[in-house]
């Protein structure tokens, strides 16, 4: 009887590890790969799970190590590895300009420049589903339903979904939408040994939501009817005039002005709050730094409505921005805002700061809102 010879060669099913006359490494991690594409600042992030291990990739070795237990900011998954004593991996991004979406009354429009396979809005409180399964060049408006949180987006896990739902709130209002794999404007990475699983949440975001206003076309000035001519000679017919739009000054006063605000965009921004919960979300994007969070000014909105400007995140202090005038001219509220930056010279804060100015209009006869800057 002939003995039986040790098997050399093993082979896994799913291609994690393979013995061909020795042991080769072992593939005992996953990834999640975690886009946010936008026109001008993209985001992208690596999230590993699994066991501590140094793996090789492209631009160099990664030190993958035990869960960070603290991070102040960021984007954060709990119990997920450190990767080079982060908790993330970052990479770099390319731009994409993937919908538009803005508010029709209460239903959002959204225009498709790429597949989506969903879009959800934040209003800055709560979240809500829009739309799913937008071709290209596609155009749907819908009422935004009710949700929880993002889970449903690409193929975020529970945890993925909380974390992204948390790291959005301090930029407020937006909209979210997933892409398809084949609309990546970036490729997979390329990692030794390759992790058990890859998953890729695709996402793309606009941040603000405008709101259009639907023009309403003047009714035409009609002549009266002439009356029976009785006499030889005709009494003329005089069309009255046309009055002019009146122009009125509205009471407005400041609620709230400030350099801490929540919102953390570079560009400037303008909220204009109809109702309680509308202004909620506004009052979060304002204090939502603060803890605990102070409650609201009391708004009474059947006489009132409220108009928030930010100027954008700022990289120093020395920034301002203040209400100087205001005017209604028809349907249309007119602004004057002043914006400051710092004097040329002269010591700030090196700290990043957001200045804010919230404005209480006591007017209600107004659907859109024009904002003029000064620079000083």
């Amino acid at each position: 009887m002939k003995p039986i010879l040790p098997i050399l060669a093993i082979t896994t099913a799913l291609g994690l590890s393979s013995v061909v006359g020795q042991q080769q490494a072992v593939s005992s991690y996953s990834l999640s790969e975690i886009a946010l594409y936008h026109p001008k600042n993209s985001e992208r992030y690596g999230v590993f799970s699994g066991e501590p291990q140094t793996v090789q990739w492209n631009n160099g070795r990664l030190e993958l190590s035990k869960p960070i237990t603290f991070a102040l900011n960021g984007f954060v998954v709990p119990r997920t590895l450190a990767v080079n004593g982060s908790n993330t991996l970052k990479l770099e991004a390319q731009e994409l300009n993937a919908f538009d979406g803005n508010f029709i009354g209460e239903q959002i429009q959204i225009r498709a420049k790429r597949n989506l396979q969903s879009v959800y809005y934040f209003d800055g409180a709560k979240w809500f589903t829009v739309a799913r399964n937008l071709k290209v060049g596609e155009a749907m408006q819908l009422k935004p339903t009710p949700r929880l949180s993002p889970l449903g987006a690409g193929l975020l896990s529970s945890e993925e979904a909380l974390a992204l739902a948390k790291y959005l709130t301090p930029k407020g209002e937006l909209l979210l939408a997933t892409l398809l794999e084949a609309d990546a404007p970036d490729a997979r990475l390329e990692l030794d040994p390759a992790p058990s699983a890859y998953r890729r949440s695709l996402l793309a975001v606009q941040y603000g939501v405008p709101k259009s206003v639907a023009v309403v076309s003047p009714k035409p000035i009609v002549a009266p009817t002439p009356k029976p001519v009785v006499t030889p000679t005709p009494k003329p017919v005089v069309t009255p005039p046309v009055a002019n739009t009146s122009i009125i000054i509205p009471i407005v006063q400041t609620l709230e002005t400030g350099y801490n605000a929540a919102y953390a965009q570079d560009n400037s921004y303008t909220r204009f709050d109809e109702s309680e919960m509308d202004f909620l979300a506004t009052w979060k994007m304002i204090a939502g730094n603060q803890i605990p969070l102070p409650n609201a000014p009391r708004i009474d909105f059947s006489n009132s409505r409220v108009i928030t400007v930010f100027s954008g995140q700022k990289p120093t202090g020395g920034y301002g921005i203040a209400y100087k005038s205001a005017t209604l001219e028809g349907s249309t509220l007119k602004l004057s805002i002043e914006m400051t930056s710092p004097i040329p010279g002269r010591a700030v804060t090196q700290a990043l700061t957001s200045p804010f100015v919230m404005l209480e209009v006591k007017n209600t006869q107004f659907n859109t809102v024009q904002v003029d800057f000064e620079n000083k």
